[in-house]
């Protein structure tokens, strides 16, 4: 399941990699496919209870080459166990798409939650 969510999210990278990353639709769009990479992605993470995201916000994307990106957004998570606790998170970290641009090379993501940081990585 990890992977569908990161080729769906590499694609909206690309995408925005071939047009105009400033439209809305673009934003929201990219913002939808994190929410639900970081959903899956975090079971695999080291935090002590299962987590999932409930919405990206502030979503700041910065191109530093054709093929990698500069992420920086706020972050809602809560445990799996109550839905009702939600906490606001900070993420940042870069992407890198294959040369395809359909997956990632790698990508290196740190989420901040309470003074904890926990890393998201591959390759």
């Amino acid at each position: 399941m990890i992977r569908a969510h990161e080729n769906t999210l590499a694609h909206r990278f690309s995408n925005l990699e071939r047009y105009s990353g400033a439209h809305p639709r673009n934003s929201a769009s990219v913002e939808k496919a994190l929410e639900w990479f970081l959903t899956w992605r975090l079971k695999l993470s080291s935090y002590p209870e299962l987590m999932w995201c409930d919405s990206v916000e502030e979503l700041k994307l910065r191109p530093l080459s054709p093929k990698v990106f500069q992420l920086q957004a706020m972050i809602r998570l809560g445990p799996e166990s109550n839905v009702n606790i939600i906490r606001k998170c900070h993420a940042v970290g870069t992407f890198t798409l294959d040369r395809n641009g359909r997956g990632f090379k790698r990508y290196d993501l740190e989420v901040i939650d309470s003074g904890n940081s926990y890393a998201l990585r591959k390759g």
